[in-house]
């Protein structure tokens, strides 16, 4: 009888050691994603009159910039062209 009892509760600690360890890791997970969610990285105004100063319409550019800069900083997608490598 008492075979079957330690037999009973070795199973059971080991059923809750697999399931702690599985809720620690969904846990982690989690955390880790929720961490990275608002880092959004945004162009100061400096590094934006920078990439506008060579640009033909210099206002226009850097009226552009800031208007993505700000729905960036708010969480509204942008949308950013993708220019093909040339060899």
């Amino acid at each position: 009888m008492s075979v079957i009892i330690v037999n009973v509760t070795n199973m059971f600690l080991t059923h809750i050691k697999n399931l702690m360890k599985s809720y620690f890791n969904t846990l982690l997970y989690i955390l880790l994603i929720f961490s990275f969610e608002n880092s959004a990285y945004s162009l100061s105004d400096n590094q934006i009159k920078q990439i506008c100063q060579n640009k033909p319409r210099k206002l226009d550019c850097i009226k552009n910039l800031k208007l993505k800069n700000l729905d960036l900083i708010e969480g509204n997608r942008i949308e950013i062209p993708v220019v093909p490598f040339k060899k």
